[in-house]
């Protein structure tokens, strides 16, 4: 059999993270703990814009980086991703939605390709990735500068994830499943076969 008939054949179940798989923003709680409330109100004082953003949840969408790169700085991959996994290890428990994870173990159990697809960045998604054995992360991926962290990919929102969705397993993927929880996973579901809207409490 082909690799591109294996793929055809593949029932890919595909979750976001932020409100879906965890109850918050990964993104604005990695902040918030690991740099703590002084240094985000700083950045937020500067426009009326990003405390608005900050409160729909947008370091998801457009304005993350105004928000994220100032707090976090210049800083190695190895050291963000230090601060991630002691995030993960300190905080994830309050974190998950147990009805989600239970759908995950689900759908796993019944031979589906779980993937976690989301606009966060790549570096704080992988410590939740690797505890859940997720087949594949899709998301925002960073760069590094002696100025800071950077975007080196679109933002893994909207029209964006079902297009990330077919390059990773082509045109015809089949999914299964998609679960979502904002505007930003729409056409994601409206591709899936089944498509769950805020499906967990």
């Amino acid at each position: 059999m082909s690799h591109s008939e294996n793929q055809k054949q593949l029932e890919i179940v595909a979750f976001d993270f932020d409100g879906t798989l965890i109850k918050s923003d990964s993104m604005r709680d990695f902040l918030l703990k690991t740099y703590g409330v002084w240094p985000l109100l700083k950045v937020l004082a500067k426009s009326p814009a990003l405390i608005m953003g900050m409160i729909a949840q947008s370091t998801r969408g457009s304005h993350k980086w105004e928000i994220i790169s100032p707090i976090i700085g210049p800083i190695t991959a190895e050291a963000l991703n230090a601060k991630a996994y002691d995030f993960f290890h300190k905080h994830s428990k309050k974190l998950w939605r147990i009805e989600a994870l239970k759908a995950w173990n689900d759908h796993k159990a019944n031979g589906r390709v779980c993937v976690i697809i989301s606009g966060s960045l790549r570096p704080i998604l992988e410590p939740f990735a690797d505890y859940l054995g997720a087949e594949a992360l899709i998301c925002t991926e960073v760069g590094y500068s002696d100025k800071g962290i950077m975007p080196v990919s679109e933002n893994c929102v909207g029209p964006e994830k079902l297009a990330r969705l077919k390059a990773s397993y082509g045109h015809g993927v089949r999914i299964h499943s998609a679960y979502g929880d904002t505007k930003g996973d729409y056409e994601m579901l409206a591709a899936a076969q089944h498509a769950f809207y805020r499906r967990f409490k």
